[in-house]
C-alpha cells in the first residue's frame, strides 16, 4: 500500500505490476510506502476513513491473472486445468484477514477507482495525474506455455465467475 499525499491510497493487488507501480510511486515527494505491498481490506478501509482519501487500484484479465499465478508458482510441473481445479495456492495472502482465496482482486468491493493492466500503467499514472518518464519492466510471462484447453478455460470461468462479472461492470 501506498499513500500519495492529497490525492490517493494506493492498493498493490498481486500479480497486476504492483512492483513496478511502487517503483514509480515510491519516487513521489511525500509518498508514504508500508513495508507489505498487500494489506488487508480492513486495514485499507481504517486508512481511507482516517485519511479521506480515495482507494485506487489496478485490475486484469481473469484468466491471465490466473496464468500469471500458474506460472509464478512451483506447480508449473502440473497441468493448467490441475491448478485451477485444485484450487489457487496463494499461500500467506489468503491468510490475511480481507482476503479471500477465491478473488483475483481482494480489493473490488472497497476501491473508488480501479484500473485495467490490459489498458497500460502509463495510462493509470497519466489519469491520476502523475508523470512517469519511464515505467520499470513488468514481468511477462509466456502465457503460450500454458495449455488452455476448453477443461481448463471453463474451469477458470466458473473459479472465478464473480471477478467476470464484476469487471464487465468496469
Amino acid at each position: 500500500m501506498i499513500i500519495i499525499p492529497y490525492k490517493f491510497i494506493f492498493l498493490e493487488t498481486p500479480r497486476t505490476g504492483s512492483k513496478s507501480c511502487r517503483a514509480v510511486l515510491s519516487k513521489i515527494p511525500g509518498a508514504t510506502v508500508s513495508e507489505k505491498c498487500h494489506v488487508g481490506c480492513n486495514l485499507a478501509m481504517a486508512i481511507k476513513r482516517a485519511t479521506g482519501l480515495p482507494l485506487v487500484t489496478v485490475t486484469r484479465d481473469p484468466l491471465d491473472h490466473l496464468v500469471s499465478w500458474y506460472l509464478a508458482t512451483a506447480n508449473r510441473k502440473k497441468p493448467f486445468v490441475d491448478f485451477i481445479e485444485k484450487g489457487l495456492p496463494i499461500g500467506k495472502l489468503t491468510e490475511r484477514p480481507g482476503f479471500d482465496p477465491f478473488i483475483l482482486n481482494p480489493y473490488r468491493d472497497i476501491a473508488d477507482k480501479v484500473f485495467w493492466l490490459e489498458r497500460g500503467l502509463f495510462n493509470m499514472f497519466n489519469r491520476l495525474g502523475i508523470l512517469v518518464d519511464e515505467m520499470p519492466h513488468i514481468n511477462e510471462h509466456n502465457k503460450d506455455l500454458v495449455e488452455k484447453d476448453g477443461k481448463a478455460l471453463f474451469a477458470a470461468s466458473l473459479y472465478f465467475v464473480d471477478d467476470y462479472a464484476w469487471q464487465l461492470t468496469l
